[in-house]
């Protein structure tokens, strides 16, 4: 199969024709929901988690969970940096991890 050569005039057009409408209808659907993910979370410290989801800092509860498996806790941007979780990741990791009797 011989290679289909495009001149740069033609490929402008293919963009300008294809690809630009379909990022112009994409921009704002991932743009909204991008703001969506961000606004309703928070990003807590070890004591900020303890106090939200037990209504106090109790650290040795928090720890329970802190230490389980898979428990979703932020990359630290310097070494000297606490954990940071995100509220939202770990609501949905007890969610995905709840054990009944």
């Amino acid at each position: 199969m011989d290679e289909l050569k495009l001149g740069p005039r033609t490929m402008q057009l293919i963009v300008n024709a294809l690809v630009k409408p379909l990022v112009d209808k994409l921009t704002p659907v991932v743009e909204q929901t991008t703001e969506q993910c961000l606004v309703h979370d928070q990003i807590l410290t070890k004591g900020q988690l303890a106090k939200k989801l037990f209504d106090r800092q109790n650290y040795k509860a928090i720890d329970v969970y802190i230490n389980q498996p898979g428990f979703p806790v932020m990359p630290k941007t310097n070494s000297d940096q606490q954990d940071r979780f995100s509220l939202r990741a770990v609501e949905k990791w007890i969610a995905e991890n709840q054990q009944y009797k």
